[in-house]
């Protein structure tokens, strides 16, 4: 009998702590691509520097949570992508920053749906 209540934990527990796993990444991508959009708005402001660090201070916090689960080759695409920006901005080069952006956002996005428990990323 405690080998059937176990086998039921397991089947029950495992996708409960698939699904809030994924919702946790899932929220957490959304949050980090608003912070993408809000540098964005702001790319020809004054205060794009303090906004740029800041999304750079939120990607450290969200790279150690995907690296558990992400490939490495997605995180690294993302890491490149914002030392180009930071280039970019150094050097007042806003378009490309602003392109750099707009790569940055849909790889989170990308990183968002390598996450969903589909047919696709399981085979």
């Amino acid at each position: 009998m405690k080998k059937i209540y176990l086998a039921l934990v397991f089947l029950i527990g495992i996708p409960v702590v698939t699904v809030i796993y994924v919702s946790y990444i899932s929220n957490k991508c959304v949050n980090f691509a608003q912070v993408i959009d809000r540098v964005y708005e702001d790319a020809d402001s004054r205060y794009v520097k303090e906004d740029y660090k800041d999304l750079e201070k939120k990607w450290d916090k969200l790279e150690k949570i995907l690296s558990i689960s992400i490939n490495h080759d997605e995180i690294d695409s993302i890491n490149e992508s914002i030392t180009k920006g930071k280039e970019y901005l150094e050097n007042n080069n806003i378009d490309y920053f602003k392109c750099e952006l707009k790569w940055m956002k849909k790889m989170i996005y990308h990183v968002k749906e390598l996450e969903m428990p589909t047919i696709e990323n399981i085979f």
